[in-house]
């Protein structure tokens, strides 16, 4: 890899296991020592060593194959932390209309996503009870509180309305 953005240049090392998938990245560092697979071909856990241990579990919706979730955790010496737990809920065109992510220690963030008939997104926020089927109008919490809707809801206008304004 070439230097950029103040970072020296790197040579990056890939390492594939009997069937040919990617199995490990080393460079600098060792990035990932152990992707594993699902029988379904998809990654199913991402390992990374050192002095903290981290590792990525993948799950998938059965039928679709469509990511479900992404568990990221860390231990370092006997300290387990959960770093991120990120959640999708899909409509029945395989769209996303819920992203929830949460981690130890820090303010669950919960998303929300309306499409029209065509599925382009007409509205997006962020519930303060963390559950979508309050709707667009409710109040607004997490970390970075939002509404924003679309040029389909309001031809000719591009809205946001952030929590410090709280009109829409």
């Amino acid at each position: 890899m070439p230097a950029v953005a103040g970072l020296p240049a790197e040579e990056l090392y890939p390492v594939y296991n009997q069937v040919g998938q990617l199995s490990g990245l080393g460079g600098a560092e060792m990035y990932a020592s152990g992707i594993t697979y699902l029988s379904s071909g998809q990654v199913g856990q991402i390992s990374r060593s050192g002095q903290t241990t981290s590792t990525l579990n993948f799950t998938y919706a059965p039928g679709t194959r469509q990511l479900a979730s992404l568990r990221e955790t860390s231990l370092r010496g006997t300290v387990f932390t959960q770093q991120a737990l990120r959640e999708y809920t899909r409509n029945d065109a395989d769209i996303i209309t819920r992203a929830s992510t949460s981690a130890d220690a820090h303010t669950a963030d919960v998303q929300c996503y309306l499409y029209d008939a065509m599925q382009a997104l007409t509205d997006a926020w962020t519930p303060a009870s963390g559950d979508c089927a309050t709707g667009p109008t409710a109040a607004r919490g997490g970390p970075a509180p939002y509404r924003t809707w679309s040029l389909t809801r309001f031809p000719g206008h591009l809205g946001h309305d952030p929590v410090s304004r709280n009109s829409s």
